[in-house]
């Protein structure tokens, strides 16, 4: 144990100088330590008394929960947002009721823009710090921000909707454009018709009349 704790107060003092990825090798290497040791308590519990193994199996437990809590800041610093939610998911097993690890949990959804995951730890986090300022002021924003983004979507809907209907208009207007006029024709298809009528008419009065010969 004491070599994670060597390893998790050097990484810190890189964090301070802002060599993120430096101090993210050595917060790595503490969690392995911790790990291992907090292995090595199960496997050898009959070497412990009662009250030590407990100890120690707190002390593991605490030191791998602030090394997955850095290791998260330091993912999200390193726009790794993946991997800094990967991280807080483990902290927050290891302590429910700890609201650092939904705190940057949500930084991270909001880096990946999940609103609504972000939302819902920030409220976890209220409902463990219900104090908590700044938590609340963030979650209005994630509110409103989510409101607009909604709003917009919505919008772009419509104005994408809106061009096919106009095209789908001036189609149908230029089908009914299209269309051969039905009066071009009209009137000199009844002028033949009454032609024709006026033929027939003269050849019936041939026949029904009278010719010289009958007289």
């Amino acid at each position: 144990m004491q070599r994670a704790h060597s390893l998790r107060a050097r990484a810190s003092d890189l964090l301070t100088h802002h060599q993120h990825e430096a101090a993210r090798e050595l917060f790595e290497k503490a969690l392995q330590s911790a790990t291992q040791a907090s292995n090595g308590t199960s496997k050898w519990d009959g070497i412990f008394k009662q009250e030590n193994r407990g100890s120690l199996s707190a002390e593991c437990r605490e030191l791998m929960h602030s090394c997955l809590l850095n290791l998260a800041m330091v993912e999200n610093k390193l726009g790794r947002h993946n991997q800094a939610v990967e991280r807080c998911t483990r902290a927050a097993n290891l302590d429910p009721d700890y609201p650092r690890a939904y705190r940057l949990r949500a930084e991270a959804h909001l880096g990946m823009r999940a609103l609504g995951e972000a939302e819902i730890d920030l409220r976890k986090v209220l409902s463990l710090s219900p104090d908590d300022m700044d938590a609340a002021d963030r979650l209005a924003k994630v509110i409103a921000r989510g409101n607009r983004e909604k709003e917009e979507q919505e919008q772009s809907k419509r104005s994408a909707v809106r061009p096919v209907l106009l095209s789908e208009e001036k189609s149908e207007q230029g089908q009914t454009k299209a269309l051969p006029p039905s009066t071009g024709r009209e009137p000199a298809r009844q002028s033949g018709d009454a032609s024709l009528r006026q033929e027939l008419s003269e050849v019936c009065l041939l026949y029904t009349s009278p010719s010289p010969r009958d007289s």
